[in-house]
């Protein structure tokens, strides 16, 4: 089993050290058949490994409707619902954009 971060990859007891996954998490994962599980900040919609503008661009563009698609592999629409309210609007921008404020102070 590994867990990859969006930079490397990990084997389970070294997520758990790093704060990857929690107790429940490691438990569950070491019970089951599962061989990788990927593990993304949130906001890190281009699963660099960052929360950028890059990332706030590609949200705005999927909110106006430039977008036809996601433009990032292994990301879906909800994931972009940055707040958790169930749909996708300017409050996740704002939302998007107070996590990237939040990693310069």
């Amino acid at each position: 089993m590994a867990v990859y971060d969006g930079q490397k990859a990990y084997d389970l007891e070294v997520a758990y050290e790093f704060g990857l996954i929690t107790d429940e998490m490691l438990d569950s994962l070491e019970g089951s058949n599962t061989k990788f599980m990927a593990i993304y900040k949130v906001g890190d919609l281009d699963l660099d490994g960052n929360v950028t503008v890059s990332d706030i661009v590609a949200l705005r563009k999927y909110i106006m409707g430039q977008l036809d698609d996601i433009p990032f592999d292994g990301i879906y629409a909800p994931d972009y619902d940055i707040d958790q309210d169930g749909k996708l609007s300017v409050s996740d921008v704002v939302k998007l954009r107070s996590i990237i404020m939040d990693q310069v102070k």
